[in-house]
């Protein structure tokens, strides 16, 4: 069951920065996307909040300029740069990419390959509409991003190149790139459909992040277009394959939308809403110690309790490290639990929690 409480918010996700300052034309926008990631995929305007018709005469746009073709090996469509677009380098305007075509020179287009390129397109028109630049001539580099006020996106080959002969103990790793600045490094992984666990690999990763940078990191996102599945399936422990999943023991651990909710998602990651729970806390009477009233010691996942009910409150995004042991401890003890969190998230969740004794309050 779900209630509405008086801090309910309906914040506006359809938020688009990709032409403040930056492109004159969606041509433009697409042709940045091409360069830096080396291949779009077909369905690339829905993330890039733009209809089918707009992306569909851009691309035609290009494809008689002769800067693209269309590649569909492998059962997967979508646009590679041509040789006369490569060149485009050589012009005073597109210099600045000439980085990207002299590191791409595979002429093999695996899927493997080809899968991590329209992974990264994807990321990319997505962080366009945030407004979080990523291509490598406009960032600092990645030693001097971590520590300042403005969040950058890097790319897991910019960190490996940081740290040379290192960067073989986690080859093989999921990881696509970094959130990195304001103190902290997010690592970011990205599915379809199937969550994969995250081996021996990625556990390796915030290690050499700690060595080099003297930053814990303990947060890892995954992007996905259905967070509902995702989540399911983190919660169910097993992916749709029936392979055990680990999270590489990250200590918070969050599913982002590829959809309209990105934006105010990657805000809930550097937001620290303290003065919100401290209200809810109080005006639920909501008990945090962690002994009852004869003194004894109790298991708290989540805030704290309301009378004997365990409670939690999510002011920002829904950390799933904590998410199954609380619908787990629901379920287990058939306990009435409260679950305080976002309308944003709480359609997702009711689904997720199912016949679980869970009521939900949106706050």
């Amino acid at each position: 069951m779900t209630f509405v409480s008086k801090y309910a918010n309906n914040p506006k996700y359809r938020i688009d920065k990709s032409h403040e300052n930056k492109y004159l034309s969606r041509t433009d926008c697409l042709l940045n996307i091409l360069f830096c990631a080396g291949e779009i995929p077909n369905k690339l305007y829905l993330h890039m909040n733009i209809s089918y018709d707009c992306f569909r005469q851009n691309i035609s746009r290009l494809l008689r300029r002769g800067l693209i073709q269309r590649i569909s090996a492998d059962s997967a469509a979508g646009y590679i740069l041509t040789f006369k677009g490569k060149k485009l380098t050589r012009e005073l305007h597109y210099m600045k990419y000439r980085v990207y075509v002299e590191e791409d020179t595979d002429r093999h287009y695996s899927i493997k390959r080809r899968r991590r390129k329209r992974q990264q397109a994807t990321l990319f028109a997505l962080l366009d509409r945030a407004g979080i630049a990523y291509e490598i001539f406009s960032k600092p580099s990645f030693e001097d991003a971590v520590y300042g006020d403005t969040v950058y996106y890097y790319e897991a080959l910019e960190f490996k190149r940081l740290i040379s002969y290192e960067s073989t103990a986690f080859q093989g790793s999921r990881l696509l790139g970094f959130f990195v600045g304001r103190n902290k490094i997010i690592p970011i992984y990205k599915t379809n459909m199937v969550v994969s666990s995250l081996g021996k690999h990625e556990r390796l990763v915030p290690e050499a992040l700690k060595r080099h940078f003297s930053v814990t990191v303990n947060t890892a996102v995954l992007l996905c277009q259905d967070v509902g599945g995702a989540l399911t399936q983190i919660v169910d422990g097993y992916n749709y394959y029936n392979e055990r999943i680990n999270t590489a023991g990250y200590q918070y651990f969050y599913v982002l939308s590829t959809g309209d909710a990105f934006h105010s998602q990657f805000y809930d990651l550097y937001k620290a809403d303290t003065a919100t729970e401290s209200e809810i806390i109080e005006r639920y009477h909501i008990d945090t110690s962690v002994k009852d009233n004869r003194g004894r010691y109790r298991y708290i996942i989540g805030t704290g309790f309301i009378d004997d009910s365990p409670a939690w409150i999510c002011t920002g995004n829904v950390n799933t490290v904590t998410l199954r042991p609380f619908i787990r401890n629901a379920e287990r003890n058939d306990q009435q639990s409260i679950l305080f969190c976002k309308q944003r998230d709480a359609e997702i969740l009711e689904k997720i929690i199912g016949d679980a004794p869970i009521d939900i309050i949106i706050i």
